[in-house]
């Protein structure tokens, strides 16, 4: 996780203000993800890379931050 709020750091220009919060009852402790099995029934990849896929978001958001500021999580 740090490895990608560094990444988003670079893209934005700023420093994260993280907050380490308890953990939600529904939050996942690990993620074991594998696309072994989509590629193989699927014939699927990804193609976008991790990089691509965080400077596209940034770009939305950039375009779109009125909007992404007025939703409530």
């Amino acid at each position: 996780m740090h490895a990608v709020i560094a990444k988003l750091e670079e893209r934005l220009g700023k420093k994260a203000v993280v907050e380490y919060q308890d953990a939600h009852a529904a939050d996942l402790r690990e993620s074991r993800a594998d696309i072994t099995k989509a590629k193989a029934l699927l014939d699927w990849t990804p193609r976008v890379s991790l990089d691509e896929g965080l400077d596209r978001a940034v770009h939305w958001y950039r375009q779109n931050r009125e909007l992404a500021c007025s939703l409530e999580l």
